[in-house]
C-alpha cells in the first residue's frame, strides 16, 4: 500500500474527516506511516494494525479468499466446492465468502447518526451534589428517530456480522484445504 493510499484509507476510515489535507503534509505523518509500512513488511502487521485487530484479520483474509478465487486461479472453485461440500455450506465460490466478509466491514465503517437528517443535540445541567448530567436537547419526535436509527443499525450490524461470522468459521473449519 502506498503511503498516500495509508493516508487515504486513514481518512476513510472516519480518522481525520476535515483535516485530511493537513495531515498529510504533517511530516511527523509521514514518518510514522513509513514506520507503520516496515512493520507491516516485517511481521505482517502494523502497531496501528493493533488497534482494530479484528478488521485488520478479516480484511486480510477477504483479501487472500478473493485472490485465490479470481478467475487466474489453477482451482475450478465451483466445481471444488460442489465436490467438496455437497451438503451446501451456503458457498459456492471463494468470492461469496469474501463477500459476506467485506460486507460485514462496510457497515462497520458505518455511524447510525448518518441516517437522520438532524443533528443530535445534548448538553448539561448542573445536580444539586455539583456533578454535571448529560442531557438530550433534541425533540421527543427526533428522540424516537434517534432510537429508531439505532436500532435497525443494530440489527443490520446483526445480520452481517452473523454473515462474517460463517465466512470465518468456514475459513478456520477449511482454511488446510483452501491454500495448496
Amino acid at each position: 500500500m502506498g503511503l498516500l493510499k495509508d493516508f487515504y484509507t486513514w481518512e476513510l476510515a472516519g480518522k481525520l474527516k476535515r483535516r485530511w489535507f493537513k495531515e498529510i503534509i504533517n511530516p511527523f505523518n509521514w514518518q510514522r506511516n513509513i514506520k507503520y509500512r516496515h512493520q507491516r513488511l516485517e511481521r505482517g502487521w502494523s502497531d496501528r494494525d493493533t488497534w482494530d485487530g479484528g478488521s485488520y484479520i478479516l480484511s486480510v483474509t477477504s483479501g487472500v479468499l478473493k485472490k485465490l478465487g479470481d478467475d487466474k486461479s489453477h482451482i475450478d472453485w465451483r466445481e471444488y466446492f460442489k465436490h467438496n461440500y455437497p451438503k451446501n455450506c451456503g458457498y459456492k465460490n471463494l468470492n461469496q465468502v469474501a463477500k459476506d466478509i467485506d460486507r460485514y466491514l462496510e457497515f462497520d465503517e458505518y455511524a447510525w447518526g448518518d441516517s437522520l437528517g438532524f443533528d443530535i443535540k445534548h448538553g448539561s445541567k448542573e445536580l444539586p451534589n455539583g456533578n454535571l448530567e448529560m442531557i438530550s436537547l433534541n425533540t421527543p419526535k427526533e428522540e424516537i428517530a434517534i432510537r429508531k436509527a439505532i436500532d435497525k443499525s443494530h440489527k443490520e450490524w446483526e445480520r452481517r456480522y452473523k454473515k462474517a461470522q460463517k465466512a470465518m468459521k468456514f475459513v478456520t473449519q477449511n482454511f488446510p484445504s483452501l491454500w495448496d
